[in-house]
């Protein structure tokens, strides 16, 4: 599916978005794939792992036992979410996760009948004790639908149109604004880099009354140089010139070997109107290969380079900082990515990282049409990091794209999609 270029018409932009529309919903239902890799470096243990386990301990003030229980509870709402998808569509706020003392929970949210629904939810929950439920004023699905106009008058904005009607507030902005829906806030949170009381009326007035907004640095992602990121390479590979992290290798249907990385690293203006296609992708003094191709859009920021040098070979591996590489065995389902579930990255600078989800409906300000990003507060994100992957455990979760504009640290766009979008399938052991 092509999902990058200019867009020359109406008809041709609702296309684009039915098309997105369809990746989502297709990859909803898709599970997890995988490709033996010859010489991968040895079979992935089972169970949690000690890096995850011990940021949950350190993190919440767990005892090892219970640190222990809340993974297995936060991948058990991470299925149970995904089941949902598509259930009470009308009343359904969403699903978080919380620490109440020693004890992690799990919070469904509705606007109606919120006990037969938690009950009827407890039936299915492999953890019944822990689930909890909430009311709340709209559905989520109304605030995805309002982050969604936002979205596409924002690109519009970016892309010197000015919608018809449109405060002046919301059109100063020049459209550089982030957005995201939180479930355990019921809110459309949107950040600006000037917030102010008119601007935040203007924004409930056009889009929803649950508008929150706040302020942070509103700045396009950092794909620097490598004269610019001047450090001793840790986390995923770095990958130059222009200084950004190797995130997953790739393999497509006639069996070529790519590595996946973001697709703003390389781009002037961090937009889909100027790729890098054809640039170079150096580890070292050594040409991997090339930019084939790159998708900014929607629910991506994703480029696949094809290797070209075969003095290479791939692995299944990411650096986690002071262990071994971490064997990737598969790939978890956007729908499965509950805010308050734990992640991490591997940036080629700043290192590895943790931190819980704070949303899996994130709208960062420089993807065109951008939606369905995740924000986490894995904080600690540097320069040269874009391409990162995202992991949890054994699983890959997604593609560093940036920060998080004030919703959290970091933002990541899911590898379903980006598997999608590319038509490629992951390497695993």
């Amino acid at each position: 599916m092509a999902l990058l270029g200019e867009p020359h018409s109406d008809q041709e932009i609702e296309m684009r978005r039915r098309a997105l529309v369809a990746v989502v919903l297709a990859m909803i239902a898709a599970g997890t794939a995988s490709v033996p890799l010859a010489g991968a470096e040895g079979a992935p243990a089972t169970g949690h792992t000690q890096f995850e386990l011990d940021w949950v301990a350190a993190h919440y003030g767990l005892s090892t036992a219970d640190a222990l229980r809340r993974l297995d509870i936060e991948d058990a709402a991470g299925r149970l979410s995904s089941r949902i998808e598509g259930r009470w569509t009308d009343s359904y706020g969403g699903m978080w996760l919380n620490v109440e003392g020693s004890e992690t929970t799990v919070t469904v949210a509705f606007t109606t009948d919120v006990d037969a629904r938690v009950a009827e939810l407890r039936r299915e929950f492999e953890f019944p004790d822990v689930l909890r439920g909430a009311q709340v004023e709209r559905p989520i699905a109304e605030l995805l639908e309002s982050m969604r106009r936002l979205v596409d008058e924002r690109t519009a904005l970016q892309r010197g149109v000015e919608p018809p009607g449109i405060d002046p507030a919301i059109s100063a902005t020049g459209g550089n604004l982030a957005s995201a829906v939180i479930p355990s806030l019921g809110r459309l949170v949107v950040v600006a880099a000037t917030a102010s009381n008119e601007l935040e009326q203007a924004l409930r007035a056009r889009y929803s009354e649950t508008v929150e907004l706040r302020q942070s640095e509103i700045s396009p992602p950092m794909a620097c140089t490598r004269d610019d990121c001047r450090y001793t390479m840790r986390g995923g590979l770095h990958f130059g010139p222009d200084g950004c992290t190797s995130a997953f290798p790739v393999v497509d249907s006639i069996n070529r070997r790519m590595v996946l990385s973001a697709a703003h690293c390389g781009n002037l203006n961090f937009s889909a109107n100027n790729p890098d296609i054809g640039g170079a992708r150096v580890n070292g003094t050594s040409v991997y290969g090339y930019v084939e191709n790159e998708n900014y859009i929607g629910p991506v920021d994703v480029e696949r380079i094809l290797r070209t040098n075969n003095t290479w070979t791939e692995s299944n591996g990411i650096f986690v900082d002071g262990q071994p590489f971490r064997q990737i065995a598969g790939f978890k389902l956007h729908a499965e990515m509950v805010q308050g579930m734990t992640v991490a990255y591997s940036g080629r600078t700043s290192g590895t990282h943790a931190g819980p989800i704070v949303t899996n409906s994130f709208s960062p300000p420089f993807v065109p049409y951008g939606f369905w990003f995740v924000a986490t507060n894995a904080c600690g994100v540097q320069g040269g990091d874009s391409g990162a992957p995202f992991f949890r455990e054994y699983f890959a979760m997604g593609i560093l794209h940036g920060s998080g504009y004030g919703v959290g640290c970091t933002s990541y766009g899911s590898i379903d999609f980006a598997l999608e979008s590319h038509g490629v399938t992951l390497v695993t052991q």
